[in-house]
């Protein structure tokens, strides 16, 4: 079962983000996360393989690294949202 949570964890992540951002009002402005979980493979595995080989410590490091990799698919949506 473990080793089925470590395969869905890119989905998973992308699937999280989708939801997080589609909520998330900055200055006025809709955000938008469109990775798919194919594009979050190699960072989060990458991610996890560090965490392995350094118990964890390396991970910490990595962070910035790994935020890096994901903010690409982070956007501004061009239309502005009226406060209800």
């Amino acid at each position: 079962m473990n080793f089925t949570i470590l395969i869905a964890t890119p989905w998973l992540l992308s699937w999280l983000g989708k939801w997080f951002f589609d909520n998330v009002i900055i200055d006025g402005k809709k955000m938008r996360f469109d990775a798919e979980g194919r594009d979050l493979l190699k960072p989060v595995y990458i991610l996890l393989l560090v965490a392995i080989f350094t118990l964890g410590i390396g991970t910490i490091f990595m962070m910035a690294w790994f935020l890096r990799k994901v903010s690409p698919f982070l956007h501004h949506e061009c239309e502005e949202v009226v406060p209800a």
